[in-house]
């Protein structure tokens, strides 16, 4: 089967200034302690560390990790939003990014308004919008929302014209980071038998989410990100098991330190 994805000894390293923000009074201080030596005001930090994992066409790929582990930031630099440090992608197709927080969305301009942008911004001609239009608002349930400034939508309703964005735009390939922490319940059914949908169309899905329960259901295979390091990557009925008793153990030792201090 065609690979879609494919990851190559990816390492991502951040630079952060020492003091919080780089001040005359701090760079003084760092002079005047490194004297003869060379200035450092950078501390580094590695958030991915020699990721390698493929995605073939028409999977349903899981990403699970605690916070911090470097889930999203893989996700961005699949997209080209961020350059590797080290290593290579290779995308074989369309690609489609939704997050939570629907990056993109400018917050001045109403839903309507941001669903032409978007689209235009991959591609669609007018006329192909306005064709999709009706299905993204319908998808979406905001018809009362549709002509109001996006500032004003809280992140269940951004999330969900996002969501209804990405379906709509066909993409080959669709990232999902964490659509499912938002919205109701009645939407994440909807979400759901999408993906399904898509899946049964030949669309290759990364989903990105810390809900188990969404990952197991969907997911073909799963890749455990621990601390920007790949813990495992394998089938769902391997790895899950193993997450879950690593939270539960973890869970356990927190109620635990906090029964010592009563």
């Amino acid at each position: 089967m065609e690979n879609m994805i494919k990851v190559e000894n990816i390492s991502k390293q951040f630079y952060f200034y020492k003091y919080g923000r780089l001040s005359l009074k701090n760079f003084l201080i760092e002079i005047f302690n490194r004297v003869g030596k060379k200035p450092s005001f950078f501390k580094e930090h590695y958030v991915l560390k020699n990721v390698s994992f493929e995605v073939k066409r028409g999977e349903v790929f899981g990403i699970i990790g605690r916070n911090g582990s470097g889930k999203s930031t893989l996700a961005k630099i699949i997209m080209g939003i961020y350059k590797p440090t080290a290593g290579k992608v290779v995308v074989n197709g369309s690609i489609f990014f939704i997050a939570d927080i629907a990056a993109g969305f400018q917050s001045e301009l109403t839903g309507l308004e941001n669903i032409y942008l978007l689209c235009s911004l991959f591609g669609y001609s007018k006329k192909r919008i306005r064709e999709i239009l009706p299905e993204i608002i319908s998808f979406s349930n905001l018809e009362e929302f549709i002509n109001i400034p996006v500032k004003y939508y809280s992140s269940g309703m951004v999330a969900r014209l996002g969501f209804s964005i990405s379906i709509s735009v066909n993409p080959e390939i669709l990232i999902i980071d964490e659509v499912f922490a938002v919205g109701d319940e009645d939407f994440k059914i909807k979400c759901i038998n999408k993906i399904k949908e898509l899946k049964s169309k030949g669309i290759t899905i990364i989903l990105i989410s810390h809900n188990l329960n969404f990952v197991e259901a969907l997911c073909d295979k799963v890749l455990w990100l621990d601390t920007g390091k790949v813990k495992k990557v394998g089938n769902v009925d391997e790895i899950i098991p193993e997450y879950l008793k690593l939270v539960r153990e973890k869970r356990q030792k927190i109620i635990s330190l906090l029964k010592s201090y009563d």
